[in-house]
């Protein structure tokens, strides 16, 4: 179903926000909203290191949505990790 027409970005302002973050760094989270429509929230993991050559990284799942220009809600949901970006 439809949503209402977005209002316009440089009038949009942030209604939530929320994250947090180990004290070590090993993990993350964050989401936010903001009033025209687009949301995004994301978590995150440090792996180690699968060989010396290597070092430690991120890996993250998450999702941002936002409303079209057709009134339509949009949402992308992804994954990050040593392979790269995968949305579905």
């Amino acid at each position: 179903m439809a949503k209402n027409a977005p209002i316009g970005d440089g009038q949009a302002h942030i209604v939530s926000q929320q994250s947090a973050i180990a004290s070590d760094m090993s993990e993350y989270s964050y989401s936010s909203q903001t009033s025209n429509g687009i949301s995004a929230s994301q978590q995150g993991r440090l792996t180690q290191a699968r060989s010396a050559d290597q070092s430690a990284a991120y890996v993250v799942q998450g999702q941002y949505s936002y409303i079209g220009a057709d009134g339509q809600q949009y949402t992308v949901r992804y994954v990050a990790d040593e392979n790269g970006f995968h949305p579905e």
